[in-house]
């Protein structure tokens, strides 16, 4: 039944053609023509950022602080998380301890090698005595500098109870619980810095292979925007399971367009040239699976011709089939409907 209706629509409005049209000047038409465009491979891509990643337990202890949760925004060097310390303390104190007593003990022996050294000038005592004071004087000074080395590292270790934000971002996911003790290595939490985003897409070797450096690639959001990004990395392999390459678009986006990582995107890659015949979408007169355009014929007189769409670009609609170069459309199909008292118009 909705065929018939369709058919019915399609041979009355052809019938106008046999009606007193206006003539032809009176509404705007157009010379269907073919042009040049480019071939473009078309593929869905995943927004992701550039920065992001999961800090884990660099010391082990217990969780006593947890200052954030998904979904919250950091600054960088924010207090995200702190690891009980006290054995990390107590550790600090120890080895602060020993380098007291171990720059004492160095300028114990610096005075003793002192004395050592005037006491051999006026040949009060030996060769030898002043080699041991001068080894004890050595020994000092390494047993210093090592633990020195010893607290700096016990300090780090300390500074490793503090989890500190790698940079601004949103955090994506927690991985642990407060109260809950964790070991060296263990993930804590992750997120993600949305300054610096890109698309990530897999190609087709044929397609791959036609992909040069600082070559200009589309990329189309969810909602419609479209950017132009010549700042690319494509991958010098190929995937073992899908024999696909992968391909990361760097993004400049538009301050005011709100990207979300892990959003969808089409990727649009020029792979050649096309002659395309297309008409602006106005020409177009659509009624449910009718698309159809109005020819210009002799004497004011219109002949309505169903036509296979292609795709869109900026207004202007591909034809693949219905329509031949040098035919005479009108430019709006919706003014020869209205001509005839807009009757025929959804």
């Amino acid at each position: 039944m909705y065929c018939v209706w369709t058919y019915r629509a399609l041979a009355l409005m052809a019938g106008l053609s046999l009606l007193g049209a206006p003539a032809r000047a009176e509404l705007d038409t157009l010379t269907v023509e073919r042009r040049d465009e480019p071939r473009l491979f078309i593929t869905d891509g995943v927004i992701e950022a550039i920065d992001q990643g999961t800090v884990a337990a660099q010391t082990s202890g217990r969780v006593v602080a947890l200052n954030v949760d998904v979904n919250d925004r950091v600054d960088a060097g924010a207090v995200l998380l702190e690891i009980s310390s006290e054995q990390q303390s107590a550790g600090v104190d120890a080895q602060r301890a020993a380098l007291n007593q171990a720059e004492a003990q160095q300028q114990e022996a610096r005075a003793n090698l002192e004395r050592v050294k005037g006491l051999m000038a006026s040949g009060s005592v030996s060769k030898s005595a002043y080699d041991t004071a001068l080894a004890n004087a050595k020994i000092a000074e390494s047993t210093v500098a090592r633990l020195e080395a010893s607290l700096r590292g016990a300090r780090e270790g300390l500074g490793y109870t503090r989890i500190l934000a790698p940079y601004s971002g949103v955090v994506t996911a927690r991985h642990v619980e407060l109260g809950e003790t964790v070991t060296v290595g263990q993930p804590l939490l992750s997120g993600h810095n949305r300054d610096r985003l890109r698309v990530v897409a897999d190609l087709p070797q044929r397609v791959a292979s036609q992909v040069v450096e600082g070559q200009a690639i589309e990329v189309t959001l969810g909602d419609g925007t479209r950017l132009i990004s010549d700042d690319h990395l494509l991958f010098n392999y190929a995937d073992a399971a899908s024999h696909s390459v992968k391909l990361r678009v760097n993004l400049k986006p538009d301050l005011r367009t709100r990207l979300i990582p892990g959003g969808w995107a089409k990727v649009a890659i020029t792979t050649g040239t096309d002659q395309v015949l297309r008409i602006p979408r106005t020409a177009v007169l659509r009624k449910h699976e009718l698309s159809a355009v109005y020819i210009a014929l002799e004497q004011g007189k219109w002949q309505l011709r169903p036509v296979r769409l292609g795709d869109e670009r900026d207004g202007q609609m591909a034809i693949l089939a219905g329509l031949d170069e040098g035919e005479v459309i009108a430019r709006d199909a919706y003014d020869v409907v209205t001509a005839y008292g807009g009757q025929y118009a959804p």
